[in-house]
């Protein structure tokens, strides 16, 4: 065998092998990651003289943890001590604070599961990575249920064979509040050919008010980096919430918002900025045209909001119509209530009229269900659907096969 094929043998077993071996680790051990570049100390004491030193994002094992907890130098909360070993043999004592030790697989929310110990194909050195989840378990150290005060923050974490790691954070739980995800996808949404992460989180207060939240990070150099948030509730008063679209480089938003007693329909979009690599507003909220046209024959456009009101115009199926708002029509017939929702439209040429709603298909394809089903709710009442679309793509298109 020749001397060239030999050395590349011996590369890629070597490589392979590291790989394997890291991952492997992940999967079958107690495992932390360094949360922020920490000192180590010969023993579970700040007292101690330090003896070494992490970089943030190095794949550690855990050894030993303190029975007791202790508090931390601003005296607010409390951690164990955990005695950690890193890749290269390094071994001492960190606080809790500085580090993400595994979450058990039971404790894994369904929505995270499917991505457990996943290989993706990322860029900068994470072209080989495996991603698996975190926490850092802690008490705050004050008020009057202390022992109840319990403190957790949640990680989705990114490990390539050469046992560097980068991480987002997911979740969290505190006496100031809780965040819990409700749904998650990765997906090739800037077309960069390379995964990222939409999360989408219920925020709730002290005040047990919940607030939505969408964040989407891109691997940019080596780093996951947050480039668009969106809040979706309109104001913590309202039940008004916005609805967003993702498509392929672009975002789309839409809310309703009543505005003398009417429901008006915003919305706004997003663009990815490649030279910048975030997103960035294309068009601002502004008033959006709800199109629709006859879905049958013998339609009128009528003067009034009345079945039996005078026709201003017969309507054909390939008639173009712009809804401004919608009235409700009631009445009485033989000691029965009868309901119809009508829609106060504009034809191209400029002529008012209504139509009821029912007659209509509205054209807005990719909208169609969201605007119909709250167009037809907020008359009787101000619950708004809350959701993000993303396109079809199969979550694990980039993933490498094990």
């Amino acid at each position: 065998m020749k001397l060239v094929q030999v050395i590349f043998l011996l590369t890629f077993l070597l490589t392979f092998g590291a790989r394997a071996e890291i991952f492997d680790e992940i999967k079958s051990h107690r495992v932390g990651i360094a949360l922020s570049n920490t000192s180590t100390f010969s023993d579970s004491s700040y007292t101690s003289a330090t003896n070494g030193f992490f970089k943030e994002g190095s794949l550690l094992t855990v050894l030993q943890e303190s029975e007791l907890e202790h508090e931390d130098d601003a005296q607010k909360q409390l951690f164990k001590w955990y005695r950690v070993k890193s890749n290269d043999g390094t071994t001492g004592w960190v606080f809790g604070d500085a580090l993400l030790i595994k979450e058990k697989e039971n404790l894994i929310p369904t929505t995270l599961k499917p991505y457990l110990y996943r290989k993706f194909r990322f860029n900068a050195g994470f072209e080989n990575s495996m991603i698996w989840f975190g926490s850092l378990v802690g008490r705050d150290n004050f008020g009057a249920q202390m022992m109840s005060n319990n403190y957790e923050e949640s990680y989705l974490i990114i490990t390539n064979e050469k046992a560097r790691s980068v991480f987002i954070p997911i979740a969290s739980i505190s006496q100031f509040g809780e965040s819990k995800i409700s749904s998650f996808s990765i997906q090739d949404l800037t077309g960069d050919q390379y995964p990222d992460f939409v999360l989408q989180n219920e925020v709730t207060d002290q005040q047990n008010r919940p607030q939505q939240f969408v964040q989407l990070y891109t691997f940019q150099a080596g780093t996951l980096r947050k480039v668009f948030e969106e809040k979706l509730n309109l104001n913590l008063e309202s039940n008004a919430v916005k609805h967003l679209i993702f498509e392929k480089e672009m975002i789309r938003g839409f809310y309703f918002q009543k505005e003398n007693g009417h429901p008006n329909i915003y919305s706004f979009t997003y663009f990815w900025n490649k030279r910048n690599r975030r997103y960035e507003v294309l068009y601002p909220p502004a008033p959006f045209v709800i199109r629709a046209k006859p879905n049958r024959y013998g339609v009128s456009l009528m003067a009034k909001p009345d079945h039996y009101a005078r026709s201003k115009k017969a309507l054909n199926t390939s008639s173009q119509l712009i809804i401004q708002k919608l009235v409700t029509k009631n009445w009485v017939e033989r000691g029965r209530k009868y309901s119809t929702l009508f829609a106060e439209t504009t034809l191209d040429n400029g002529m008012v009229g209504f139509v009821p709603l029912e007659y209509l298909t509205l054209q807005d394809f990719k909208n169609v269900d969201w605007i119909k089903s709250n167009l037809l709710s907020l008359p009787m009442n101000n619950q708004l659907l809350s959701s993000i679309d993303l396109p079809e793509i199969a979550p694990d298109t980039s993933s490498i096969q094990n």
